[in-house]
């Protein structure tokens, strides 16, 4: 599942030079926020890990409000896409499809992280107008 996300995150790139470029910032941010958290995962951190330039990363994100904004929001765009999916689709009734829904979300949770999610919770909690 991660991997969807990855994909989706990179899915923004306008070529595949591109959206090879945002998988490795999607893959960096990832991993410098569930080695030091939100509140540590700067901008240097976050191209040095993925091999790019301060400028090459603030070429497809200004600032770190904006990369954090992307990251945690492309990733819930692509979890309600998919949950609007299972819901959705299908000849089962209602009961069945919330079943098949609430297994997929415990599988989601299993693959992820929880320190990610716990970090992905609290930017959330913090940025009403973008929950929004």
């Amino acid at each position: 599942m991660l991997d969807q996300i990855e994909r989706h995150f990179a899915s923004a790139g306008r070529t595949p030079k591109g959206r090879r470029t945002l998988g490795a910032i999607y893959r960096a941010t990832r991993e410098a926020i569930l080695d030091s958290g939100v509140a540590d995962a700067s901008p240097d951190a976050i191209a040095s890990r993925c091999g790019l330039s301060q400028a090459a990363l603030r070429h497809y994100f200004p600032t770190r409000d904006d990369l954090l904004a992307s990251f945690f929001v492309s990733a819930t765009a692509w979890y309600r896409e998919q949950a609007r999916v299972l819901l959705a689709t299908g000849t089962a009734g209602p009961r069945d499809r919330l079943g098949t829904y609430v297994d997929w979300h415990l599988q989601y949770m299993e693959t992820v992280d929880t320190a990610l999610w716990l970090e992905s919770s609290a930017y959330w909690l913090r940025r009403p107008a973008i929950r929004r």
